[in-house]
């Protein structure tokens, strides 16, 4: 099958993904071949560079393994449960091209950022950058409190991008501030993640607000569009059954296993979105 054009439309096969596996890419946005599971693209195949364009492993995640990203915008290697890279693989910038320690997180300790989009290096439970370690400035790149997380709360924001000031658990500034807007910059709630559940983004680049696990969004609120804003079901996932996307970058919302919208729901376009089948993959049979 062929796509029909425009951003990110494309025909799935007889399991509602896109393209069947006999069939190739022709580039384009989030254009791509999944396996046989209907996921991205199969192991024997390689992604050719261009946006989202990305190859599972075994279990339909990005890239196998023993496969590394050639750059662009997401492509990463999972580890062996699927999350972005392994332990022993390095990152080569890109835009959020981020190495997981061995839970599947941000980078190892022995690692450090070379720069680029929100590349940092975590601690041991995989968050950004070690105590030892000071910010060089850029984007996103700041320095964690003892925990590993951003800036100490004696600390304060003196702007630019992503430059945040967390609560007392190292995270992204107190429940008692706001964000005055800008790149990334947004208020944890109690457990020093993003935002509180009574609070709402106010657009911008990365600001959402976590649920009572500290993830993006409470199940009871929207989004309001800007890139990479989406509300996690009560697994912190992004959006609700109930709910639906109003487009936007990556704006998509997950069945109730936490993936990309429900059998029930049609896509309006944008970048990516697309409805899974019952399994929370991209698109329905029927479609």
């Amino acid at each position: 099958d062929h796509t029909t054009g425009g951003l990110g439309q494309a025909r799935p096969n007889q399991h509602g993904h896109r393209r069947d596996v006999s069939d190739h890419t022709i580039g384009g946005l989030g254009q791509a071949r999944p396996n046989q599971h209907g996921h991205r693209w199969d192991v024997s195949d390689h992604t050719t560079g261009s946006l989202g364009q990305a190859r599972p492993n075994q279990h339909g995640h990005r890239w196998d393994v023993s496969d590394h990203t050639t750059g662009g915008l997401g492509q990463a290697r999972p580890n062996q449960h699927g999350h972005r890279w392994d332990v022993s693989d390095h990152t080569t910038g890109g835009f959020g091209q981020a190495r997981p320690n061995e839970h599947g997180h941000r980078w190892d300790v022995s690692d450090h950022t070379t720069g680029g989009f929100g590349q940092a290096r975590p601690n041991q439970h995989g968050h950004r950058w070690d105590v030892s370690d000071h910010t060089t400035g850029g984007f996103g790149q700041a320095r964690p409190n003892q925990n590993g997380h951003r800036w100490e709360v004696s600390d304060h924001t003196t702007g630019s991008l992503g430059q945040a000031r967390p609560n007392q658990h190292g995270h992204r500034w107190d429940v008692s501030d706001h964000t005055t807007g800008g790149l990334g910059q947004a208020r944890p709630n109690q457990h020093g993640h993003r935002w509180d559940v009574s609070d709402h983004t106010t657009g911008g680049f990365g600001q959402a607000r976590p649920n009572q696990h500290g993830h993006r969004w409470d199940v009871s609120d929207h989004t309001t569009g800007g890139l990479g804003q989406a509300r996690p079901n009560q697994h912190g996932h992004r959006w609700y059954v109930s709910d639906h996307t109003t487009g936007g970058l990556g704006q998509a919302r997950p069945n109730q296993h936490g993936h990309r919208w429900d059998v029930s729901d049609h896509t309006t376009g944008g970048f990516g979105q697309a409805r899974p089948n019952e399994h929370g993959h991209r698109w329905d049979v029927s479609e």
